[in-house]
């Protein structure tokens, strides 16, 4: 199922009652680990003959790259309204909000020339695309919005001046006003840069220019996940851990998830912790003592939300 890279040819090792890689990979207990527990607790209901309330149980691909699958997913297939996803580290907090995200795609298209012949003929886009770059304030821009430039591509050979540079990036928030006022607010900052070029370049040149040009795309990746701390979800959760022993915390994220996804479906999902440590990482590891107790948790809910009797 659905992990990062380098993810191929993992070689699992268990030290101490610890589950990790030989450190050449990840281990993917990110998300792998609440898919074993949940068969897990399939095979004991089944083993036990346990008639539990109905269950349904989604696995889903591509959640690493987009939330792919979650996004396929047909609710009308699905008979639940309730439900949790594992995919979480800490097994005491039950997440109930995360940020809506949006994706963007910034195309500057300037003109290519000879980079030693006849560099003033050429409008360099990478340029163009640094200088905003450069001033736009990214990462946390509070606590609940966060914006990110990830990836860079233009440019063909270091003597041309590079015609075109695309620049993709993300902006995060728990607050839909914020999310579109950043968005617009770097959208805004391409635009004013390509249009003080070009208006720099037909002053120099007496007369109107037509480039550079900038084209720009904004995607909904995912809404925004949030669920009240009085719901069921919620409260048979905390009283489950209670029966354990324990006491859940309600957390929230600025990660989005494929409970983002469900929730904007009409199934409402709460995130849950497994016990994954440095995900996303050859340093990857899970301690199995945390398995069984997600496990055990999980059973709880299950016993509570339909009152059976668990022997």
């Amino acid at each position: 199922m659905d992990t990062v890279e380098p993810g191929r040819n993992i070689k699992p090792i268990l030290q101490n009652s610890i589950i990790k890689s030989d450190g050449a990979t990840i281990l993917g207990a990110d998300d792998k680990a609440a898919i074993a527990v949940l068969i897990e607790i399939a095979r004991y209901l089944k083993k036990n003959n346990i008639n539990s309330c109905p269950l349904e149980f989604i696995f889903t691909t591509g959640e690493e790259v987009g939330l792919l699958g979650a996004k396929e997913v047909d609710p009308t297939l699905i008979t639940a309204k309730n439900g949790y996803a594992l995919d979480a580290t800490d097994p005491l907090t039950i997440i109930t909000h995360a940020p809506t995200a949006v994706r963007f795609k910034v195309t500057i298209k300037g003109r290519a020339s000879h980079a030693g012949i006849a560099p003033e003929q050429g409008i360099n886009s990478i340029q163009i695309a640094s200088k905003v770059i450069a001033r736009l304030k990214l990462g946390k821009i509070d606590d609940e919005t966060t914006a990110n430039i990830g990836i860079i591509s233009g440019g063909r050979a270091t003597n041309i001046i590079p015609e075109e540079t695309i620049v993709n990036g993300e902006v995060r928030s728990h607050d839909l006003k914020k999310l579109k006022d950043i968005q617009d607010g770097i959208i805004g900052e391409f635009h004013k840069e390509v249009m003080e070029y070009r208006e720099n370049l037909s002053v120099l040149k007496g007369k109107v220019v037509e480039l550079p040009i900038v084209q720009t795309e904004i995607f909904d990746d995912y809404p925004l996940m949030a669920i009240n701390s009085d719901h069921a979800l919620v409260e048979i959760a905390c009283e489950a851990a209670r029966e354990l022993g324990e006491e859940m915390k309600i957390g929230i994220t600025c990660g989005g998830s494929d409970a983002n996804i469900l929730n904007g479906k009409g199934l409402n999902t709460a995130v849950m912790g497994i016990g994954m440590q440095n995900v996303h990482s050859n340093d990857e590891y899970i301690e199995i003592k945390d398995m069984v107790f997600v496990a055990e948790l999980v059973l709880e809910i299950i016993k509570k939300w339909g009152g059976v009797n668990f022997k």
